[in-house]
């Protein structure tokens, strides 16, 4: 397949460290004790650190011209990560909230929670999911004490409260939706999903004309595209035009003015959604003269173009640079010995699927099947999609190094065919593989030759390929037979080995006790194992 396209990438700095807070200050969790003791201090820091806080958050009210805490901090902010990302950086301002998230990744992480009691805490509530004005006053209580998703959520309850009645609701959004996204993940409700799209369209309905919230919108589109791929055309169909939904979500996002980030991630779900998609196979070998199937998968368009093209060698040589433009440009470049469109069901539903077309009939010889979902086959701009097959009615079966030449359709032996052999070898000079002939067979009237296993002075096997000719037809497709230079070197003449081996009739004896034992004396050459009978042995 060759495919053009490139999608939006987001750059987004997620977290700042400022000197106030060291990495060290992470608690460690290698116990569940280790923990607690960490648990207990991101508490009392985070205690202190709201109510000097709400201390500076009153006196910026009631002092609107004085330089507050959170301007402060933003230009700092702006100094560390640019002017760009500090307007997204706005929503996690205060040093609180930089704490906050610091003791919710530790929270959120599963490797300092593998020791686990009989009780453990699970976010089983659907009232996890409640909007942010009724979640910060649920309670959730547990005899897991120790529990990292109990304060993580504990400590969500008091993020939101903290930014509930913010002026600028960005900091709620951004918190809420990570809120809603973390029990996503670790709830166990039984219609969680439900829940969660639920939850998520709240925030985007609720902050429409806000562009922080596209990144709720975001979700459930991209929710939607997930449940569409579950779709089988001939089983489960329930979620078929889910896709449809999130690409209607992601036309809304990016109607929008304001730039944001849902808005970029919503730009690059669209490309994803409206990608064009192909995969297409046909028969390696056909019969000359009649009619045959390709089969064609595809996605986001409704006509497909094709060519068919003759294969010389050289073009056939070329087929392991398919990753190569050069490659692509000399079969689109080639001329074709036929051309033409194919229609295909025309689909509204953003899915993946499949059709069997007709290709007419072929003289025998071996061709490239090339389409594109371009007229003009574009390099740059169109999918290309190329398959070698052949045309002939020789076949070969075997069994080992007994082959049988057959006529394809009939299955009749074809006598006195000729059946050259290619070994495939390195070339060292060149770093690629060559083929070079080493031997042929003719066929008996029963179509069977075998293949006699040469002998390796290298001692390597090789791979090989039959080149097979019978009348006017050939067949020498590239599927190469294996271990056609095993050897083995049975007949040399190898030295007689000698083994002796001696056993007691027991394992322990008393002093003075007499001892029995018997011997089995082995001689072993390349083909045979003697035993030794009545023979002395002297060392």
């Amino acid at each position: 397949m060759h495919a053009g396209g490139q999608g939006l990438e987001l750059r987004h700095v997620e977290d700042f460290q400022f000197a106030a807070v060291e990495p060290d200050e992470v608690p460690c969790a290698e116990t569940r004790q280790q923990a607690a003791h960490g648990l207990e201090r991101e508490a009392q820091v985070a205690r202190h650190v709201v109510a000097r806080h709400a201390q500076l958050e009153a006196a910026r009210r009631k002092a609107p011209h004085r330089v507050t805490a959170r301007q402060v901090q933003q230009e700092a902010r702006e100094a560390l990560v640019g002017a760009q990302d500090a307007e997204h950086a706005d929503r996690r301002l205060v040093a609180h909230d930089l704490l906050a998230h610091r003791a919710l990744e530790y929270f959120k992480n599963d490797e300092r929670n593998i020791t686990k009691p009989a009780y453990a805490f699970e976010i089983s509530q659907a009232s996890a999911f409640d909007p942010a004005a009724d979640f910060i006053h649920r309670k959730f209580e547990t005899r897991d004490s120790l529990s990292l998703e109990q304060k993580a959520l504990l400590l969500y309850q008091q993020l939101i409260a903290f930014h509930l009645n913010d002026a600028k609701p960005d900091a709620l959004i951004d918190v809420d939706i990570e809120r809603i996204e973390f029990i996503n993940e670790k709830g166990v409700q039984e219609n969680k999903k439900e829940l969660y799209l639920l939850a998520l369209n709240h925030v985007a309905h609720q902050y429409e004309n806000i562009p922080a919230a596209s990144q709720a919108s975001y979700l459930v589109g991209r929710q939607y595209n997930e449940d569409a791929n579950s779709y089988q055309p001939y089983g489960d169909t329930t979620h078929r035009y889910d896709r449809i939904k999130a690409k209607e979500i992601c036309q809304r996002v990016l109607a929008q003015k304001d730039s944001s980030e849902g808005k970029i991630h919503c730009s690059n779900l669209l490309n994803e959604i409206t990608r064009k998609d192909m995969q297409f196979s046909v028969e390696k070998v056909n019969m000359p003269g009649q009619p045959f199937r390709a089969f064609i998968q595809y996605q986001n368009f409704n006509q497909l173009h094709l060519r068919l093209l003759k294969a010389d060698e050289s073009l056939k040589n070329e087929i392991e640079n398919y990753y190569d433009d050069k490659f692509w440009n000399r079969l689109t470049n080639a001329v074709p010995i036929r051309s033409w469109e194919q229609d295909l069901p025309v689909v509204s539903d953003l899915q993946k699927h499949s059709v069997e077309i007709k290709i007419d009939g072929l003289p025998a010889g071996d061709y490239f099947l090339l389409t594109s979902t371009d007229k003009n086959f574009n390099v740059k701009n169109s999918l290309l999609g190329a398959r070698l097959f052949y045309v002939s009615t020789i076949s070969y079966v075997n069994n080992g190094p007994d082959y049988f030449i057959l006529h394809r359709e009939t299955g009749q032996p074809l006598a006195n065919a000729a059946v050259q052999i290619w070994e495939q070898k390195y070339d060292y000079k060149t770093s690629r593989y060559t083929k070079e002939k080493v031997t042929s067979f003719k066929t008996d009237n029963k179509g069977f030759f075998k293949l006699q296993r040469l002998k390796d002075l290298n001692g390597v096997n090789n791979n090989y390929l039959l080149d097979v000719s019978h009348n006017s037809e050939r067949l020498f497709m590239n599927d190469y037979q294996y271990d056609y230079y095993y050897y083995n070197n049975n007949n040399e003449n190898v030295p007689e080995n000698i083994s002796v081996f001696l056993f007691t009739d027991r394992s322990i004896y008393r002093p003075g006790q007499t001892l029995y034992f018997k011997g089995i004396q082995l001689a072993i050459t390349s083909t045979i194992k003697n035993i030794t009978l009545n023979q002395i042995m002297r060392r």
